[in-house]
């Protein structure tokens, strides 16, 4: 049951669209009162529908920067308190099985005010996600903060050529994170 359900965590696929981009002045801000979390993100990238987006959850929000680069948020129910460290170790494992993924950081460290998973890794895809196979290296940047009852994902997806650039927005949108609710004793002291 938990190899099924990091299975579904590594196989997003994205829609590549084209778009032009400036890092912006300003930000839109996205506010998810059934799930209690909110962030923003630079105006230049445009908020998306679902059309393209596959992800093992319920998508909650997604921006698409230029080319196939994008930024997702979703909310998965597992049933369980999984902790940080536990979502760090099992999803680093997985993307490197399924997917022949290089893992380029993975730690846990605070996000939104929780104790949460941080985990970068580059492999072949499309640019938009990483397949296990394609000729485009792709860097996925998850960052997932697990709660009592759920696990708040945000998921940066782009050609590695363009990380440099992008990795700028997601980490704006990390640094406006805001997650409510509750995380176990467990999960707070997460190592």
């Amino acid at each position: 049951m938990i190899r099924s359900m990091f299975a579904g965590i590594v196989t997003l696929s994205f829609l590549t669209f084209s778009a032009n981009f400036a890092l912006a002045q300003e930000s839109q801000k996205y506010e998810d009162s059934d799930f209690d979390f909110s962030m923003s993100v630079p105006s230049e990238w445009k908020k998306v529908g679902s059309e393209g987006f596959t992800v093992p959850g319920k998508l909650r929000a997604a921006f698409k920067g230029p080319g196939a680069s994008s930024i997702v948020a979703f909310v998965q129910e597992p049933g369980q308190d999984y902790d940080a460290r536990f979502l760090v170790d099992a999803s680093s494992e997985a993307l490197k099985a399924a997917l022949k993924v290089e893992l380029k950081e993975s730690e846990v460290r605070q996000l939104g005010g929780k104790t949460g998973m941080w985990l970068i890794v580059e492999g072949p895809g499309n640019g938009g996600a990483i397949l296990g196979q394609g000729d485009v290296k792709t860097i996925q940047h998850w960052a997932a903060v697990p709660r009592e009852k759920d696990i708040v994902v945000l998921i940066l997806s782009c050609p590695s050529e363009d990380y440099p650039t992008a990795s700028k927005v997601y980490s704006s949108a990390l640094a406006s994170l805001k997650v409510g609710g509750t995380q176990t004793d467990k999960q707070k002291d997460a190592k």
